[in-house]
């Protein structure tokens, strides 16, 4: 019964709870429910007050914007539109800077139209920053907001710059523009009118000292400005539209204005009668209307495909060389570079910067660095479709870049004018043509009178002092020498003109040149048979050799210029010039100077034929005037030989004396047979030289040794300074007379002179690429009146017997072994010889057993000669 009241009290207890929860629940869901109808009502009531708010403060802002928009109309200049524009913004927003960008007319980029801010007392400052944007991907932001028509807005560019982090398109111009203004946040807005995007606008804050500052824009602010930029692009738009219309007037203005001004310089340039004249009206047109004071005016040569200059002029001072290479420059238009490309495609080419640019054609590179031209605008000159030259011009000294109207300008100018150089030219190459031909006509009356004085003039000596003094007379050159070919003897020989030409003189016969294998710049005229420029001996040049460089360095020559004598397709001899040779660059220079080689060869070559002529007649009438002499000299020692050779017969004379007599007998046949060799010497010359190493220094022991004993009876002291170790490539035999024949004459020199005074000095020296052996006597020297044909044949002076032939051999042999020979001699002092011969070291140098021919037949010998030669330049026309 426990148990069934206890759950009996359970049951109801659990039933009266569920139904105290069941109200519970009631009551509280009813009074959830009157909350949230309560809560509506209020929100409503509140959206309601503030939907009134909203159309009040729009109603008020569209009222603002009307009264702006009609302000608009008051504006005589769209800045005055802007800032008007730029107050609102200031006051609504805090905004004081912006930045309007509208579409290129090629629809290209966006470039600003305006940009400027608002600074305190409410002073407009313009150029904020000039910003120029592509309209594709590489636009960036700007770009991107322009093309989606939605406004893009970063609060802080400072935490945002983490979006620049990733690499898209645009990513450094964007970084640029932020770093560049500084800026702190910005909003960019597009400008529509009528669903047609017209450009954006950039707005930001800047304060007091123009630096970036933050811009505190909620979501309805960013969405009124958006409308407030719709509402005013129509009206700014139709603003840059009246400011375009003025500024098209204007430039029309200027146009017609710049065109007026252009036809009355055409006009008077065209009434003048001199170039120079004319060039000095466009020197004063350029610089009055594009305050231009640098340029260069070249013209065409179509014959050399080159530009060559005819004006020029510079603000800034150069030196008179600079001017005198500027002047000298002539540009090709074979090498590239920016001339080449504006006469081909022509059209004007503007360089900004030229100084770090590099152009392929040098006579560019040499021009800009002269000039010290920087941004350089190329203009073409056109007549009647064809390039005539161009206008070069410098706008460094102006201190601004030309806009694009200017440099059309400036074509235009250059066009204008083409016409009118053109016909200055066509009178300039009429009148230099008219002077050439009078020059042409004086040139060759003169070469008339000169060839006439030529044939009138027999004697070889004469007729080189004619060509001299032609030379001196009719051409600028500082320094000139003839090189006669000499082929019997395969050498050119220099023609003195008979005044101080010392040096020459030296220089050639110290140096044997040779015609069967002349190299450097004589070999190219040889084979070239043209003439042969080096404008620069001072750069090195591969046409030259070591007898040009020696020659160079012993005249300090600057230049130098070789023509040939030509005869019958045959090379006669060679005219060197130095100093002055820009005459020589003109084809008419080098048309007068050929002629004049053309009449001196013919006369050379026939004064040359008739002295050699009238020279072997001399020399047989001499042979037959000296035979008679001959005989006797030979009937002496045979008259001695028989009469000592018929006192050893006899049997009364002792041992002792036939033996003196049989010494005596020898002497002479020695004697005896000197003077043959000396008469076949002469007669026909050597047959051939077998050359060989030979030690110069004991070659000359060895003769000494030889001639000792004379030495000894004469009572001569005999001096030695030998010095030479080197080896050289001669004839032993030969030299060893040559040298025995010198020693000799020096003996027979000192007769005269007191046995204890009597001296010879005997000397070898080496100076690379030669020896020179030096012999000496202190006799009474060599008599005055013979020196200057002392080694002709047939004269001897002071001796009683002798052919007369001894110092002929001598140089013969010594210029057969490719050296010289000169002497010094002082009356009463003595005589000194000195040989110069090649050492054997030289590896160009014939080798040991080659044959050598006679130098009076002209044969060919074998060997290379020491000189080299890669490349030839001739100078033709």
């Amino acid at each position: 019964a426990y148990v069934s009241a206890v759950d009996f009290l359970d049951d109801r207890l659990l039933y009266g709870l569920q139904d105290l929860g069941v109200a519970m629940i009631s009551i509280l869901a009813f009074g959830y429910l009157f909350d949230r109808l309560r809560r509506r009502n209020y929100n409503k009531s509140r959206a309601l007050l503030k939907e009134k708010g909203e159309h009040a403060r729009a109603r008020n802002e569209l009222e603002a914007i009307n009264v702006l928009t009609d302000s608009f109309m008051t504006e005589t200049d769209l800045d005055g539109a802007l800032m008007k524009i730029m107050h609102h913004l200031e006051r609504e927003y805090q905004i004081n800077g912006a930045i309007f960008m509208v579409p290129d007319e090629s629809q290209q980029k966006l470039f600003a139209r305006r940009r400027f801010f608002v600074g305190d007392g409410g002073q407009m400052h313009s150029g904020v920053y000039n910003v120029d944007v592509p309209m594709t991907a590489d636009g960036g932001m700007i770009y991107r907001a322009f093309q989606r028509r939605r406004p893009f807005y970063m609060a802080n560019t400072q935490s945002s710059l983490n979006i620049f982090r990733r690499d898209y398109p645009g990513m450094e111009r964007d970084r640029a523009l932020v770093e560049r203004l500084g800026l702190k946040s910005f909003v960019l807005v597009p400008l529509i009118v009528q669903n047609e995007n017209l450009g954006i606008a950039l707005f930001t804050h800047f304060d007091s000292n123009g630096r970036g500052d933050y811009l505190k824009l909620r979501p309805a602010d960013i969405t009124r400005l958006q409308r407030f930029s719709s509402q005013i692009a129509g009206a700014l738009y139709s603003a840059m539209l009246v400011e375009l219309l003025a500024e098209s007037q204007r430039k029309q203005r200027e146009a017609r204005m710049q065109m007026q001004a252009l036809n009355r310089f055409i006009r008077r340039i065209s009434d003048q009668d001199r170039v120079e004249n004319a060039l000095h009206l466009v020197k004063n047109f350029l610089r009055d209307q594009y305050g231009i004071g640098s340029y260069c005016l070249y013209v065409m040569n179509n014959r050399t495909a080159e530009l060559e200059l005819m004006d020029y002029n510079r603000e800034d001072h150069i030196t008179e060389e600079q001017a005198a290479r500027v002047r000298a420059i002539k540009i090709p238009l074979r090498d590239g570079g920016a001339h080449e490309a504006v006469c081909r495609h022509k059209r004007y080419v503007y360089f900004k910067k030229l100084k770090s640019a590099h152009s392929p054609n040098k006579a560019e590179q040499e021009v800009k660095s002269i000039l010290n031209f920087e941004d350089l605008l190329i203009v073409p000159l056109i007549r009647q479709g064809e390039v005539i030259g161009t206008l070069t011009i410098s706008f460094k000294l102006i201190g601004r870049t030309p806009s694009r109207q200017q440099l059309l300008e400036i074509s235009l100018f250059g066009e204008q004018i083409a016409g009118v150089l053109y016909n200055f030219m066509l009178l300039d190459k009429a009148e230099r043509e008219k002077s050439i031909a009078v020059r042409a006509r004086e040139d060759i009356q003169q070469l008339n009178a000169y060839s006439n004085r030529l044939n009138a003039t027999s004697n070889h000596n004469a007729m080189v002092r004619e060509v001299y003094d032609f030379i001196e007379r009719n051409f600028p050159f500082e320094r000139s020498w003839l090189l006669i070919a000499n082929n019997e003897r395969d050498a050119f020989e220099y023609r003195s003109s008979g005044k101080s030409d010392s040096i020459l003189r030296q220089f050639f016969d110290a140096h044997y040149v040779r015609l069967s294998a002349s190299k450097g710049l004589l070999g190219e005229v040889l084979k070239r048979k043209q003439m042969v420029l080096v404008p620069d001996v001072q750069k090195r040049n591969r046409i030259t050799d070591a007898l040009d460089d020696e020659l160079i360095a012993a005249l300090q020559l600057k230049d130098l210029l070789y023509a040939p004598l030509i005869l019958q397709n045959e090379v006669v001899g060679i005219l060197g010039f130095s100093g002055n040779l820009r005459a020589v660059r003109e084809l008419e220079g080098r048309r007068h100077l050929q002629l004049f080689c053309e009449q001196t060869a013919g006369a050379l070559q026939r004064s040359m034929l008739t002295d050699r002529m009238y020279a072997d007649q001399n020399r047989l009438a001499r042979i037959g005037q000296t035979a008679s002499s001959v005989i006797h000299d030979l009937k002496n020692p045979m008259s001695v030989i028989k009469l000592y050779a018929e006192m050893s017969d006899d049997e009364s004379v002792g041992r002792e004396k036939r033996q003196g007599y049989l010494q005596n007998i020898s002497r002479e046949v020695e004697s005896l047979g000197d003077m043959l060799y000396e008469i076949l010497d002469f007669a026909g010359g050597d047959s051939g030289l077998h050359m060989e190493p030979v030690a110069l220094d004991e070659l000359i022991e060895t003769i000494l040794e030889f001639k000792a004993p004379d030495m000894d009876a004469r009572a001569i002291k005999v001096e030695l300074n030998l010095n030479c170790s080197e080896m050289i490539m001669a004839s032993g035999k030969r030299l060893r007379r040559a040298i025995g024949n010198l020693i000799q004459n020096a003996a027979e020199a000192l007769e005269q002179t007191v046995q204890s005074e009597r001296t010879i000095r005997i000397e070898t020296t080496y100076d690379h690429p030669y020896v020179q052996i030096a012999i000496s006597d202190n006799g009474p020297g060599i008599p005055e009146k013979i020196r200057s044909g002392l080694f002709a044949a047939f004269v001897t002076h002071g001796k009683d017997s002798g052919t007369g032939l001894g110092l002929s051999i001598v140089k013969n042999i010594i210029e057969s072994h490719w050296g010289s020979i000169v002497f010094e001699s002082e009356t009463g002092a003595g005589t000194t010889f000195r040989i110069t011969l090649p050492v054997s070291n030289d590896p160009e140098i014939p080798a040991q057993g080659t044959e050598l021919p006679d130098r009076r037949t002209g044969e060919r010998r074998s060997g290379t000669d020491r000189r080299d030669v890669t490349h030839a330049m001739p100078l033709s026309g």
